[in-house]
């Protein structure tokens, strides 16, 4: 898709998110994510400029979104060779960033909404993570967790993903 694109077979540029999804049964280790008042797990994607998705893990909606950041590093570094930085929000700033530089030699850029503004503003590269959110959230099976595990979980995302890319040809 990339190369029909006039792209290069590997992206040099992600976008890093969370989405925290309510559960929908009462068999897997879901969290609480009391930032979004959300019981259930969170969904975290790195995904290219087209919006396709690198890397992703699944995890209690517990836990801090930049606890999960050096995995999903890890993960597109040893599949996308030429990943050099990655778009983040405020949540990933700190020292996670220079350990991510520091061991898979990616910059973590922190997007920042300008002092006194109001609303909602794009910024660029970053919204297509939230767009791909909004993607999956088409499949009914992704829109609640209704899985017993997180590996159940990413699989329905890759799933997800699979025929998203399918669509896109």
């Amino acid at each position: 898709m990339r190369k029909k694109r006039n792209q290069s077979e590997s992206p040099s540029v992600g976008a890093l998110d969370a989405q925290s999804v309510k559960w929908g049964n009462r068999k897997n280790g879901n969290g609480f994510d009391a930032n979004k008042k959300v019981k259930g797990i969170k969904r975290n994607v790195v995904v290219d400029r087209n919006g396709f998705i690198l890397a992703r893990t699944v995890c209690s909606a517990s836990v801090q979104d930049s606890h999960q950041a050096h995995p999903l590093c890890n993960a597109a570094d040893q599949e996308w060779e030429r990943l050099e930085k990655v778009l983040v929000d405020r949540g990933y700033r700190g020292e996670i960033a220079k350990d991510i530089e520091k061991d898979f030699a990616i910059s973590l850029e922190v997007s920042n909404t300008p002092n006194g503004t109001k609303g909602f503003i794009p910024k660029p590269l970053r919204w297509v993570v939230e767009r791909t959110f909004s993607w999956l959230d088409w499949f009914r099976r992704l829109s609640r967790n209704y899985e017993e595990s997180t590996e159940v979980a990413e699989e329905m995302i890759d799933l997800a993903a699979i025929k998203i890319l399918l669509n896109q040809i």
